[in-house]
């Protein structure tokens, strides 16, 4: 029987020294192992807590961006969150040109109307209403209203109280007597300098550039 002394310094002792170690690193990987979800988790919280680059950049830069876009995508941009709801609906040039069915796409958000320059009536019938509700007085351009009766005729006659100062360019389709349009038109519109006019007639007619009224074909 060897004695335990004699038995510790052999090569079994250096096997079971090996063991340990081997035991050692074992457990090592095992802890390394158990770390690495939690240390992955860790990561994905701290990717998910961070800002977007997006939310970072000027508001220069933010603004040349949603100027490309249509009206209708920045509407959507205005519920991405508090900060681009109030830079949008803030901003004087986001606005100024807008078209589609405004009546609709725009009631329920607060626009300056002042700030809008350039309308597009052609896809809205009640546009000429909401304009008049907003108080539009900056109007430049106003293309594709339609005078379909008297009420509405008097809406765009209070319309052009407001803006037919700054009024530039209009086009118009009347379903009225064209008469009466085109006096409120030429009386309430004193810089205008592109006009165009659409009646329903029985035959159909042009505005003459040298003089102000129809002229039969």
């Amino acid at each position: 029987m060897t004695p335990l002394n004699s038995y510790s310094f052999g090569v079994a002792p250096s096997q079971e020294v090996m063991s340990f170690t081997m035991l050692r690193q074992s457990l090592g990987y095992l802890r390394i192992f158990h770390k690495r979800p939690k240390e992955k988790n860790q990561d994905s919280e701290r990717v998910s807590n961070a800002t977007p680059i997006i939310f970072n950049l000027p508001y220069d830069i933010m603004e040349s961006v949603w100027l490309y876009l249509p009206m209708v995508d920045r509407l959507k941009c205005t519920q991405v969150c508090q900060l681009w709801r109030s830079q949008l609906l803030g901003s004087t040039v986001m606005w100024s040109e807008i078209s589609g069915n405004i009546s609709h796409c725009l009631k329920p958000y607060k626009i300056n109307g002042s700030d809008i320059h350039q309308v597009d009536l052609e896809r809205d019938p009640d546009g000429i209403d909401f304009l008049l509700n907003l108080k539009c007085s900056n109007l430049q351009s106003i293309s594709g209203a339609h005078i379909r009766d008297g009420n509405v005729l008097m809406s765009f006659h209070e319309l052009l109280c407001f803006t037919g100062l700054a009024l530039r360019s209009l086009s118009v389709k009347a379903g009225t007597p064209f008469e009466d349009v085109l006096s409120l038109i030429f009386m309430q519109c004193s810089g205008l300098t592109h006009l165009r006019f659409i009646a329903k007639r029985s035959h159909p007619y042009r505005i003459s550039s040298r003089r102000f009224g129809p002229v039969l074909f």
